[in-house]
């Protein structure tokens, strides 16, 4: 310090730095309303995946990865899972991956199967889609109407 100045404050020289608690970030994740259909739902799934990967979520404790991924959905949404569909966010068995697969289930059962069927059969590429996007779109009707390998080819 300089003469007759107090010294600043914080750790002293040498001292271990202040402990800071780590959090989960979902600022950059989109949050999903309670309309959310089924397909659009299993993209969010994926960017959650992609999102707690970067995040390292693994390395955080259970209760901040389902409080993470709990506030990242709308309020509709929380409200379905907890009350229709009655998952205990607070139950040390509850995971990410036990509360999607719930919510996936839900909406896959609010949607029929062989509707998505008929989508991916009647699916044509349209006259200036590249090639590219029409495989994408015919992977997801494909994963929509849950088709085996043989009936994808």
């Amino acid at each position: 310090p300089v003469s007759g100045q107090p010294a600043a404050a914080g750790p002293a020289p040498g001292a271990d730095p202040p402990h800071r608690r780590r959090v989960l970030d979902i600022t950059g994740l989109e949050k999903i309303d309670g309309d959310i259909e089924f397909t659009p739902f299993r993209r969010w799934r994926e960017a959650w995946r992609v999102h707690a990967h970067r995040q390292q979520a693994s390395t955080f404790p259970r209760d901040e990865q389902v409080y993470a991924l709990v506030s990242a959905l709308g309020r509709d949404l929380q409200q379905t899972l907890t009350v229709t569909l009655r998952v205990d966010i607070d139950d040390p068995d509850t995971t990410t991956d036990s509360i999607l697969d719930t919510l996936q289930a839900h909406l896959r059962s609010k949607r029929g199967i062989a509707i998505d069927g008929i989508r991916f059969h009647d699916r044509k590429q349209g006259p200036n889609e590249n090639f590219d996007a029409y495989r994408i779109a015919l992977e997801e009707l494909a994963d929509a109407a849950e088709l085996c390998d043989h009936c994808r080819n």
